[in-house]
Protein backbone atom coordinates (compact mmCIF):
# COMPACT_ATOMS: atom_id res chain seq x y z
CA UNK A 1 0.00 0.00 0.00
CA UNK A 2 1.24 3.48 -0.87
CA UNK A 3 0.28 5.82 1.97
CA UNK A 4 0.66 9.61 1.79
CA UNK A 5 0.71 11.51 5.08
CA UNK A 6 0.12 15.16 4.23
CA UNK A 7 0.77 18.11 6.55
CA UNK A 8 1.86 21.74 6.30
CA UNK A 9 3.94 21.54 9.47
CA UNK A 10 6.92 19.37 10.32
CA UNK A 11 10.11 19.29 12.39
CA UNK A 12 11.84 21.38 13.76
CA UNK A 13 8.40 22.38 15.08
CA UNK A 14 7.53 19.91 17.82
CA UNK A 15 3.82 20.17 18.45
CA UNK A 16 1.30 17.34 18.39
CA UNK A 17 0.89 17.37 14.59
CA UNK A 18 4.62 16.96 13.91
CA UNK A 19 5.01 14.22 16.49
CA UNK A 20 1.99 12.36 15.15
CA UNK A 21 3.18 12.57 11.54
CA UNK A 22 6.60 11.19 12.41
CA UNK A 23 5.29 8.50 14.74
CA UNK A 24 2.62 7.15 12.39
CA UNK A 25 4.94 7.20 9.38
CA UNK A 26 7.69 5.39 11.29
CA UNK A 27 5.45 2.62 12.59
CA UNK A 28 3.59 2.09 9.31
CA UNK A 29 6.99 1.74 7.62
CA UNK A 30 7.94 -0.90 10.20
CA UNK A 31 4.81 -2.78 9.11
CA UNK A 32 6.30 -2.92 5.58
CA UNK A 33 4.04 -0.25 4.09
CA UNK A 34 5.34 2.36 1.65
CA UNK A 35 4.92 5.69 3.41
CA UNK A 36 5.41 9.09 1.80
CA UNK A 37 5.36 12.12 4.09
CA UNK A 38 4.47 15.28 2.16
CA UNK A 39 5.58 18.24 4.30
CA UNK A 40 7.62 21.46 4.23
CA UNK A 41 11.12 20.09 4.73
CA UNK A 42 14.42 21.91 4.99
CA UNK A 43 17.34 19.54 5.70
CA UNK A 44 19.50 22.56 6.64
CA UNK A 45 17.43 23.06 9.81
CA UNK A 46 17.66 19.39 10.81
CA UNK A 47 21.20 18.16 11.27
CA UNK A 48 21.73 14.46 11.99
CA UNK A 49 18.14 13.81 10.91
CA UNK A 50 17.15 10.43 9.53
CA UNK A 51 13.77 8.89 8.81
CA UNK A 52 12.63 5.39 7.88
CA UNK A 53 9.97 6.76 5.53
CA UNK A 54 10.33 8.83 2.35
CA UNK A 55 9.95 12.60 2.76
CA UNK A 56 8.44 14.53 -0.15
CA UNK A 57 9.11 18.25 0.02
CA UNK A 58 6.27 20.71 -0.48
CA UNK A 59 7.49 23.17 -3.10
CA UNK A 60 6.74 26.71 -4.26
CA UNK A 61 4.93 27.71 -1.06
CA UNK A 62 7.01 30.70 0.06
CA UNK A 63 5.91 33.13 -2.69
CA UNK A 64 2.19 32.41 -2.13
CA UNK A 65 1.87 31.97 1.64
CA UNK A 66 0.12 35.33 2.11
CA UNK A 67 -2.49 34.59 -0.56
CA UNK A 68 -4.89 31.87 0.55
CA UNK A 69 -6.26 30.93 -2.86
CA UNK A 70 -2.80 30.70 -4.40
CA UNK A 71 -1.54 28.71 -1.40
CA UNK A 72 -4.43 26.27 -1.74
CA UNK A 73 -3.68 25.88 -5.44
CA UNK A 74 0.02 25.28 -4.77
CA UNK A 75 -0.77 22.62 -2.16
CA UNK A 76 -3.21 20.86 -4.47
CA UNK A 77 -0.64 20.91 -7.29
CA UNK A 78 2.00 19.44 -4.97
CA UNK A 79 -0.28 16.64 -3.83
CA UNK A 80 -1.42 15.91 -7.40
CA UNK A 81 2.12 15.92 -8.80
CA UNK A 82 3.43 13.48 -6.22
CA UNK A 83 0.38 11.25 -6.65
CA UNK A 84 1.01 10.98 -10.38
CA UNK A 85 4.59 10.00 -9.56
CA UNK A 86 4.03 7.59 -6.65
CA UNK A 87 0.40 6.46 -7.09
CA UNK A 88 -1.00 6.91 -3.59
CA UNK A 89 -3.65 4.45 -2.44
CA UNK A 90 -4.79 6.64 0.43
CA UNK A 91 -4.08 10.11 1.85
CA UNK A 92 -3.90 10.81 5.57
CA UNK A 93 -4.22 14.54 6.26
CA UNK A 94 -2.90 16.00 9.50
CA UNK A 95 -4.64 19.25 10.56
CA UNK A 96 -7.97 20.26 8.99
CA UNK A 97 -6.92 23.45 7.24
CA UNK A 98 -5.08 23.70 4.96
CA UNK A 99 -4.06 20.00 4.57
CA UNK A 100 -7.46 18.43 5.31
CA UNK A 101 -9.32 20.79 3.02
CA UNK A 102 -6.85 20.31 0.15
CA UNK A 103 -6.73 16.53 0.64
CA UNK A 104 -10.54 16.39 0.48
CA UNK A 105 -10.50 18.29 -2.85
CA UNK A 106 -7.77 15.96 -4.10
CA UNK A 107 -9.75 12.88 -3.05
CA UNK A 108 -12.79 13.96 -5.04
CA UNK A 109 -10.61 14.79 -8.05
CA UNK A 110 -8.71 11.48 -8.13
CA UNK A 111 -11.35 9.21 -6.48
CA UNK A 112 -8.96 8.32 -3.64
CA UNK A 113 -9.91 7.76 0.00
CA UNK A 114 -8.90 10.58 2.33
CA UNK A 115 -8.68 10.33 6.13
CA UNK A 116 -8.75 13.52 8.21
CA UNK A 117 -7.25 13.85 11.66
CA UNK A 118 -8.36 17.08 13.35
CA UNK A 119 -6.15 18.40 16.12
CA UNK A 120 -7.64 20.05 19.18
CA UNK A 121 -6.90 23.53 17.82
CA UNK A 122 -8.79 22.71 14.61
CA UNK A 123 -12.11 22.04 16.25
CA UNK A 124 -11.99 23.41 19.83
CA UNK A 125 -12.44 26.85 21.35
CA UNK A 126 -11.56 28.22 24.79
CA UNK A 127 -12.64 31.77 25.65
CA UNK A 128 -10.19 32.34 28.49
CA UNK A 129 -7.04 31.51 26.53
CA UNK A 130 -8.48 32.41 23.09
CA UNK A 131 -7.39 28.97 21.93
CA UNK A 132 -8.73 27.46 18.73
CA UNK A 133 -9.69 28.43 15.21
CA UNK A 134 -13.26 27.23 14.90
CA UNK A 135 -14.85 30.59 15.84
CA UNK A 136 -13.73 32.06 12.49
CA UNK A 137 -16.64 31.82 9.94
CA UNK A 138 -14.53 31.46 6.74
CA UNK A 139 -12.47 28.79 8.49
CA UNK A 140 -15.66 27.01 9.61
CA UNK A 141 -16.90 26.86 6.04
CA UNK A 142 -13.75 25.23 4.68
CA UNK A 143 -13.45 22.82 7.60
CA UNK A 144 -17.05 21.70 7.17
CA UNK A 145 -16.49 21.07 3.45
CA UNK A 146 -13.39 19.02 4.25
CA UNK A 147 -15.15 16.92 6.88
CA UNK A 148 -18.13 16.23 4.62
CA UNK A 149 -15.91 15.24 1.67
CA UNK A 150 -13.64 12.93 3.67
CA UNK A 151 -13.79 9.14 3.74
CA UNK A 152 -13.15 8.93 7.50
CA UNK A 153 -12.50 11.27 10.41
CA UNK A 154 -10.20 10.38 13.30
CA UNK A 155 -11.26 11.41 16.80
CA UNK A 156 -8.10 11.54 18.90
CA UNK A 157 -10.08 11.70 22.15
CA UNK A 158 -13.68 11.51 23.40
CA UNK A 159 -13.55 15.30 23.83
CA UNK A 160 -12.53 15.86 20.20
CA UNK A 161 -15.19 13.38 19.05
CA UNK A 162 -17.82 15.49 20.86
CA UNK A 163 -16.35 18.72 19.43
CA UNK A 164 -16.61 17.34 15.87
CA UNK A 165 -20.12 15.96 16.36
CA UNK A 166 -21.31 19.24 17.91
CA UNK A 167 -19.81 21.24 15.03
CA UNK A 168 -21.39 18.97 12.37
CA UNK A 169 -24.65 18.53 14.34
CA UNK A 170 -24.05 14.78 14.42
CA UNK A 171 -24.35 14.39 10.63
CA UNK A 172 -20.95 12.71 10.20
CA UNK A 173 -21.15 10.21 13.05
CA UNK A 174 -20.82 7.26 10.66
CA UNK A 175 -17.42 8.55 9.49
CA UNK A 176 -15.93 8.87 12.96
CA UNK A 177 -13.18 6.48 14.09
CA UNK A 178 -11.72 6.69 17.60
CA UNK A 179 -7.92 6.40 17.61
CA UNK A 180 -5.80 8.18 20.25
CA UNK A 181 -2.22 9.31 19.78
CA UNK A 182 0.60 6.80 20.18
CA UNK A 183 3.63 6.43 22.43
CA UNK A 184 6.79 4.38 21.95
CA UNK A 185 6.47 2.28 25.10
CA UNK A 186 9.85 0.62 24.59
CA UNK A 187 11.55 4.02 24.88
CA UNK A 188 9.78 5.07 28.04
CA UNK A 189 9.55 1.80 29.92
CA UNK A 190 7.73 2.08 33.22
CA UNK A 191 10.15 3.65 35.66
CA UNK A 192 11.09 2.24 39.01
CA UNK A 193 9.17 3.64 41.95
CA UNK A 194 11.16 6.41 43.60
CA UNK A 195 10.80 6.55 47.34
CA UNK A 196 9.15 9.81 48.37
CA UNK A 197 10.65 11.56 51.37
CA UNK A 198 14.09 12.11 52.79
CA UNK A 199 16.30 15.06 52.02
CA UNK A 200 16.66 14.70 48.23
CA UNK A 201 14.75 17.09 45.99
CA UNK A 202 11.16 16.18 45.12
CA UNK A 203 10.97 16.81 41.39
CA UNK A 204 7.85 17.98 39.60
CA UNK A 205 8.00 17.94 35.80
CA UNK A 206 5.92 19.54 33.07
CA UNK A 207 6.48 19.56 29.31
CA UNK A 208 4.96 22.01 26.85
CA UNK A 209 5.48 25.37 25.20
CA UNK A 210 4.38 28.35 27.27
CA UNK A 211 1.17 29.56 25.62
CA UNK A 212 -1.97 30.95 27.32
CA UNK A 213 -3.92 27.68 27.26
CA UNK A 214 -1.18 25.91 29.28
CA UNK A 215 -1.90 28.29 32.19
CA UNK A 216 1.62 28.10 33.64
CA UNK A 217 0.94 30.89 36.17
CA UNK A 218 -1.43 28.55 38.04
CA UNK A 219 1.28 25.88 38.21
CA UNK A 220 3.93 28.32 39.42
CA UNK A 221 1.63 29.71 42.10
CA UNK A 222 0.79 26.17 43.19
CA UNK A 223 4.50 25.40 43.57
CA UNK A 224 4.95 28.38 45.89
CA UNK A 225 2.15 26.97 48.07
CA UNK A 226 3.51 23.42 48.03
CA UNK A 227 6.95 24.69 49.03
CA UNK A 228 5.57 25.82 52.42
CA UNK A 229 4.79 22.18 53.25
CA UNK A 230 7.51 20.43 51.22
CA UNK A 231 10.63 22.68 51.28
CA UNK A 232 12.65 20.40 48.99
CA UNK A 233 10.16 20.48 46.10
CA UNK A 234 11.38 21.73 42.69
CA UNK A 235 9.79 22.18 39.27
CA UNK A 236 11.38 21.49 35.88
CA UNK A 237 9.69 23.05 32.83
CA UNK A 238 10.54 21.76 29.34
CA UNK A 239 9.34 23.87 26.39
CA UNK A 240 9.88 27.08 24.52
CA UNK A 241 8.76 30.66 25.14
CA UNK A 242 9.55 30.60 28.87
CA UNK A 243 10.99 34.08 29.37
CA UNK A 244 7.65 35.64 30.31
CA UNK A 245 7.39 33.30 33.31
CA UNK A 246 10.48 34.72 35.04
CA UNK A 247 8.87 37.84 36.62
CA UNK A 248 6.18 35.75 38.36
CA UNK A 249 8.74 33.19 39.54
CA UNK A 250 10.89 36.01 40.95
CA UNK A 251 7.90 37.74 42.56
CA UNK A 252 6.98 34.53 44.40
CA UNK A 253 10.57 34.03 45.56
CA UNK A 254 11.03 30.59 43.99
CA UNK A 255 13.81 31.27 41.46
CA UNK A 256 15.88 28.45 43.00
CA UNK A 257 12.97 26.02 42.84
CA UNK A 258 12.09 26.43 39.16
CA UNK A 259 14.37 25.27 36.34
CA UNK A 260 13.44 26.52 32.87
CA UNK A 261 15.01 24.08 30.43
CA UNK A 262 13.64 25.58 27.21
CA UNK A 263 13.10 23.44 24.15
CA UNK A 264 14.64 19.98 24.40
CA UNK A 265 16.20 18.91 22.08
CA UNK A 266 17.54 22.11 20.56
CA UNK A 267 17.10 22.64 16.83
CA UNK A 268 20.32 20.82 16.00
CA UNK A 269 19.08 17.65 17.70
CA UNK A 270 18.13 14.40 15.99
CA UNK A 271 14.37 14.79 15.67
CA UNK A 272 13.99 11.26 14.32
CA UNK A 273 14.61 10.16 17.92
CA UNK A 274 11.91 12.46 19.29
CA UNK A 275 11.20 12.66 22.17
CA UNK A 276 14.85 12.88 23.02
CA UNK A 277 16.64 10.75 25.58
CA UNK A 278 17.08 13.85 27.77
CA UNK A 279 13.30 14.33 27.98
CA UNK A 280 12.64 10.64 28.58
CA UNK A 281 15.25 10.65 31.37
CA UNK A 282 13.43 13.61 32.95
CA UNK A 283 10.14 11.71 32.90
CA UNK A 284 11.76 8.68 34.49
CA UNK A 285 13.68 10.60 37.15
CA UNK A 286 10.80 12.82 38.31
CA UNK A 287 8.29 12.24 41.10
CA UNK A 288 5.18 13.83 39.62
CA UNK A 289 4.02 15.13 36.27
CA UNK A 290 2.06 18.38 36.68
CA UNK A 291 -0.25 19.82 34.03
CA UNK A 292 -2.36 22.96 34.27
CA UNK A 293 -3.63 23.18 30.68
CA UNK A 294 -7.15 24.58 30.19
CA UNK A 295 -7.97 22.63 27.04
CA UNK A 296 -6.38 19.80 25.01
CA UNK A 297 -7.17 17.45 22.15
CA UNK A 298 -5.15 14.38 23.06
CA UNK A 299 -2.18 15.61 25.13
CA UNK A 300 0.93 13.68 24.06
CA UNK A 301 2.83 14.66 27.19
CA UNK A 302 0.15 13.09 29.39
CA UNK A 303 0.42 9.84 27.42
CA UNK A 304 4.21 10.00 27.78
CA UNK A 305 3.97 10.51 31.53
CA UNK A 306 1.66 7.49 31.75
CA UNK A 307 4.09 5.46 29.62
CA UNK A 308 6.92 6.44 31.97
CA UNK A 309 4.89 5.41 35.03
CA UNK A 310 4.92 8.97 36.35
CA UNK A 311 1.87 9.82 38.51
CA UNK A 312 0.03 12.95 37.34
CA UNK A 313 -1.64 15.97 38.88
CA UNK A 314 -3.62 17.75 36.16
CA UNK A 315 -6.41 20.26 35.59
CA UNK A 316 -9.87 18.76 35.24
CA UNK A 317 -10.22 20.21 31.75
CA UNK A 318 -11.31 19.22 28.24
CA UNK A 319 -9.10 16.57 26.68
CA UNK A 320 -7.02 16.06 29.81
CA UNK A 321 -9.92 14.43 31.66
CA UNK A 322 -10.11 11.77 28.92
CA UNK A 323 -6.71 10.36 29.94
CA UNK A 324 -6.08 11.44 33.52
CA UNK A 325 -8.69 9.38 35.36
CA UNK A 326 -9.10 10.80 38.86
CA UNK A 327 -7.66 8.51 41.55
CA UNK A 328 -6.67 5.96 38.88
CA UNK A 329 -4.00 7.49 36.61
CA UNK A 330 -3.61 10.72 38.59
CA UNK A 331 -5.42 13.41 40.54
CA UNK A 332 -7.50 16.18 38.96
CA UNK A 333 -7.78 19.72 40.32
CA UNK A 334 -10.11 22.61 39.53
CA UNK A 335 -8.71 24.51 36.52
CA UNK A 336 -6.94 27.81 37.31
CA UNK A 337 -7.06 27.06 41.05
CA UNK A 338 -3.47 27.05 42.41
CA UNK A 339 -4.61 26.17 45.94
CA UNK A 340 -6.48 23.07 44.76
CA UNK A 341 -3.55 22.10 42.54
CA UNK A 342 -1.17 22.45 45.47
CA UNK A 343 -3.45 20.36 47.70
CA UNK A 344 -3.55 17.55 45.12
CA UNK A 345 0.25 17.61 44.72
CA UNK A 346 0.76 17.36 48.48
CA UNK A 347 -1.86 14.61 48.78
CA UNK A 348 -0.30 12.43 46.09
CA UNK A 349 3.22 12.89 47.45
CA UNK A 350 2.08 12.08 50.98
CA UNK A 351 -0.03 9.01 50.18
CA UNK A 352 2.52 6.34 49.24
CA UNK A 353 -0.11 3.63 48.74
CA UNK A 354 -2.11 5.81 46.33
CA UNK A 355 1.08 6.86 44.55
CA UNK A 356 2.09 3.24 44.02
CA UNK A 357 -1.40 2.21 42.90
CA UNK A 358 -1.55 4.99 40.32
CA UNK A 359 1.84 3.96 39.01
CA UNK A 360 0.69 0.34 38.69
CA UNK A 361 -2.50 1.46 36.94
CA UNK A 362 -0.47 3.49 34.44
CA UNK A 363 1.56 0.44 33.50
CA UNK A 364 -1.62 -1.35 32.44
CA UNK A 365 -3.32 1.71 30.92
CA UNK A 366 -0.29 2.68 28.81
CA UNK A 367 -0.72 -0.41 26.62
CA UNK A 368 -3.71 1.34 24.99
CA UNK A 369 -1.31 3.87 23.45
CA UNK A 370 1.45 1.59 22.16
CA UNK A 371 2.43 3.10 18.79
CA UNK A 372 2.55 -0.30 17.13
CA UNK A 373 -1.07 -0.94 18.15
CA UNK A 374 -2.16 2.57 17.12
CA UNK A 375 -0.49 2.23 13.70
CA UNK A 376 -2.25 -1.11 13.32
CA UNK A 377 -5.61 0.60 13.83
CA UNK A 378 -4.80 3.14 11.12
CA UNK A 379 -3.70 0.36 8.78
CA UNK A 380 -6.91 -1.56 9.43
CA UNK A 381 -8.93 1.57 8.58
CA UNK A 382 -6.93 2.23 5.41
CA UNK A 383 -7.41 -1.35 4.17
CA UNK A 384 -11.14 -1.15 4.85
CA UNK A 385 -11.50 2.12 2.93
CA UNK A 386 -9.47 0.90 -0.04
CA UNK A 387 -11.44 -2.34 -0.18
CA UNK A 388 -14.72 -0.38 -0.06
CA UNK A 389 -13.64 1.93 -2.90
CA UNK A 390 -12.95 -0.94 -5.31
Amino acid sequence: MNICIFSTTYFPNIGGAERFTHGLASYLTEKSEKVYVLVPFDPKTLTNFSAKYKILKLRFLSPVRRFKKLLEAALLLNLSFYHLKYHFDIVQAVVLYEPGYIAALFGKLFKISVVLRPTGEDIQWDDKSQYGKISNPPYQNKVLKALKSSSAIIAISPTVRKNILDFTEGDLKSKMVDIPNGVDLDKFGNGEIREIGGIREIRLLTVGRNVPKKDYPTMIKALSIVKKQIPNVVLYIVGGNQESLVPLIAELGILNEVTLLGQVPKEEGDFSQFPSKEVIDLYRSSDLFVFSSLIEGCPNVILEAIAAGLPIVAANSQGTWDYVIDMETGLLFNPSDPKDMADKIVKLLADKALYKQIKNNEQIYSKNFDWSKIAGKYLELYNKLIWKSH
